[in-house]
């Protein structure tokens, strides 16, 4: 759990201080039971138990306090959008996890915009390269050492480059330096961002009208609900629809007041979209980390991901069948490492660790992560390192076929 607290005291000599979860989390470290207390606690009871600490060493008898809230966040905090790509109907949608105890709150699935990432590597690159670029799953790019002015990219991985790879293996292993390149050399910028806009993102400035946009390093951000609609579109066919709560409005009577006819009009061709869904299906497929633990995957779905470099957020957009699904997570303190099991799964009583512990050390490749080496998207090696049993292809050897 994590506070959002605020008090207001007005001291005997009129003057008035107000305080914040800051001065909370400064006063556990400067107390010593935590030096390096992170914001985060272990229960409820433990959180208001410090706040009237804290709240009884900064109040006296002479004040007066004039306003105090206490919010318990749950942490990891979450949103959740659910969308019928063929009709655009929004069918579930969470702005957060925990009780609602006020109107008009925080929706983090409509109001809160962050980075993208990865995610953004479809539809301001590969779905224009596709689309009206000449580039097919099978135009390939060298995977290198690459910079741009003063700023050095690399891939998620790490420093181990791979050499000739297509764009298929660029969106099954989400790699950073295809993806930089085929912006940079196919796509452009502008047009990078002009398809993001077609496809629903409406975030997006004059600002961004460089190669970060194609990892998704944006000025803005996006929302959970902007972003899952992207997918959508592209599940649709490429034919984007504007998301829709409700379809009418009528009086007691049943008298039409208010018809929301549905906005839709075709952004890509069926081709890409199809192409691109084939791709991400394939890091779906290629999952044997899920196979394991026997969760079955729909033959066409396909997903997309990206995780941050700290650790605190991960973002997840998946199709399977006629839904499509975006799933936010952020720590809003801490870090995201700190909520794994403790290494006795016993003692923690994870069950999901203790089913990882008895896995064959070829399916432990770690998570996704932009800097750690981690691939949560799909358990998948980047190229050229996967140690499983399972059937990805070696470098060199995957398959471009399927309407190329």
């Amino acid at each position: 759990f994590s506070a959002e607290y605020r008090l207001s005291v007005k001291s005997a000599d009129g003057t008035t201080n107000h305080y914040s979860q800051e001065h909370l989390h400064r006063f556990i470290r400067q107390s010593g039971a935590y030096p390096g207390f992170d914001g985060l606690f272990n229960t409820e009871e433990e959180l208001k138990a410090w706040v009237e600490q804290y709240r009884n060493s900064v109040v006296t008898e002479q004040d007066t306090v004039l306003g105090e809230t206490l919010n318990v966040v749950p942490e990891p905090q979450a949103s959740f959008v659910l969308i019928e790509q063929s009709t655009g109907y929004v069918r579930a949608i969470s702005g957060g996890r925990g009780e609602k105890n006020a109107s008009r709150t925080l929706n983090r699935a409509t109001d809160t915009l962050r980075q993208p990432g990865s995610t953004f590597k479809i539809i301001t690159t590969f779905a224009p390269a596709l689309d009206t670029c000449g580039a097919t799953l099978a135009t390939t790019y060298y995977d290198a050492p690459y910079s741009f002015g003063s700023k050095v990219f690399k891939n998620w991985w790490g420093d181990n480059w791979t050499g000739y790879q297509n764009i298929r293996d660029g969106i099954i292993y989400s790699m950073n330096i295809v993806a930089l390149k085929c912006m940079a050399e196919t796509v452009t910028p502008q047009l990078g961002v002009d398809y993001a806009k077609r496809m629903g993102i409406t975030t997006l400035s004059a600002q961004d009208l460089n190669l970060s946009t194609a990892l998704g390093g944006i000025t803005k951000g996006v929302t959970n609900l902007d972003l899952t609609n992207s997918f959508a579109t592209i599940a649709a066919g490429g034919i984007y629809r504007k998301p829709l709560f409700f379809t009418r409005i009528t009086d007691r009577n049943g008298k039409l007041i208010l018809d929301n006819v549905p906005e839709k009009r075709q952004v890509l061709k069926e081709s890409t979209a199809w192409l691109l869904t084939d791709a991400m299906a394939e890091s779906m497929k290629a999952n044997t980390l899920y196979q394991t633990f026997g969760v079955g995957l729909h033959r066409n779905g396909g997903g997309h991901s990206r995780h941050e470099l700290c650790r605190q957020e991960r973002h997840h957009l998946g199709q399977c069948g006629r839904l499509v699904c975006g799933i936010y997570s952020l720590l809003h303190s801490g870090n995201l490492g700190r909520l794994r099991c403790q290494p006795d799964p016993e003692e923690c009583g994870c069950r999901h660790q203790q089913r990882r512990n008895q896995l064959p050390q070829a399916h432990m490749e770690p998570d996704h992560d932009e800097n750690s080496r981690r691939n949560g998207r799909s358990g998948i090696s980047p190229p050229g390192r996967y140690r499983g049993s399972g059937s990805l292809p070696q470098v060199g050897e995957a398959s471009c076929g399927g309407g190329l």
